[in-house]
C-alpha cells in the first residue's frame, strides 16, 4: 500500500456502513488502505482536532468548532423510528406515521451520548417544544433498547439501520409532513494521506453522496436532519 487513510466514524454509522460508503475510492485506488475507527463522537472530534484522522462521520453539530481550512459535506440522511413498548403495540400499529406531539408522553430509553443519538432525540423534542421523558435506566446499546421496548419497560426511537432486522412496530416521526432524519457530515483534511490523495478521497465522496432514508407514507417530501430546527 502506498498510502493509509485514517477515517473516524461514530458507531451510528459503523465501520461496515462505513466500507460501502468509501467502495467507490477504494475499487479506483487499491493502492490506499483505509483504517476505520469507530469511537463517540467527541473522541472522534478530538482525533481530527490532533490530526490523527483524515476524515471522520458524525451527526451533525451546530457546537462543532472548525478551522478555516477544514472541509465539510453533508453526506447523508437517516429517518428516524418511533418504536412503542410491547404491551402498548395495539395502540400505535394503525399509525403510518407520528409527530413528535404524538409520542412525547411516552417514556424513552436513552444511550450514555457516545455516538450522538442520545443529544439528537432530545434536541427533536426541544425543538417541538417537549422535554424528553427519559426512562430511568439507560441503555447499553442499540439492542439493548429494543430489548427495552420487547419487555414493555418504555419506547424508543431508532435510525432505520438499526431496525432492519426488527420484527416489531416500527413508525416513521415526521414534522410538518417530512420525515425526520439524522443528518451525518463528514469533515476531511489531508492529515496522514498525501494531498494529492486526500484530494482524489474527497472527489469520490462528492460523488457519492448518499440518502439512506425510507419514504414515509405521510409525504414524498424530501427529510430533513432531526438535529436541525423544524424551521430550517
Amino acid at each position: 500500500m502506498s498510502a493509509t487513510a485514517q477515517i473516524g466514524v461514530t458507531t451510528l454509522i459503523g465501520a461496515e456502513r462505513a466500507e460501502t460508503i468509501f467502495s467507490r475510492f477504494k475499487a479506483k485506488h487499491p493502492d490506499v488502505a483505509l483504517e476505520y475507527r469507530e469511537g463517540a463522537v467527541e473522541e472522534l472530534h478530538n482525533m481530527f482536532k490532533h490530526r490523527q484522522a483524515d476524515l471522520i462521520i458524525v451527526p451533525h453539530d451546530a457546537d462543532f468548532e472548525l478551522d478555516p481550512d477544514i472541509l465539510r459535506l453533508p453526506l447523508m440522511l437517516e429517518q428516524l423510528f418511533f418504536i412503542p413498548r410491547f404491551s402498548e403495540r395495539s395502540r400505535w400499529e394503525a399509525m403510518e406515521c407520528v409527530t413528535v406531539s404524538d409520542i412525547a408522553a411516552e417514556a424513552f430509553a436513552l444511550l450514555p451520548d457516545n455516538c450522538g443519538l442520545t443529544r439528537t432525540t432530545r434536541h427533536l423534542f426541544h425543538s417541538q417544544g417537549h422535554a424528553i421523558n427519559a426512562y430511568e435506566h439507560r441503555a447499553t446499546g442499540y439492542q439493548s433498547m429494543l430489548d427495552f421496548v420487547d419487555a414493555s419497560l418504555c419506547s424508543v426511537t431508532l435510525p432505520e439501520s438499526k431496525i432492519r432486522d426488527y420484527t416489531g412496530t416500527v413508525i416513521p416521526i415526521v414534522d410538518n409532513g417530512r420525515p425526520v432524519a439524522i443528518e451525518y457530515v463528514v469533515f476531511g483534511q489531508a492529515s496522514n494521506l498525501p494531498r494529492k490523495k486526500f484530494t482524489e478521497l474527497w472527489d469520490c465522496l462528492l460523488e457519492s453522496k448518499l440518502t439512506v432514508t425510507r419514504p414515509s407514507p405521510c409525504s414524498a417530501t424530501p427529510a430533513f436532519s432531526g438535529i436541525k430546527s423544524a424551521t430550517n
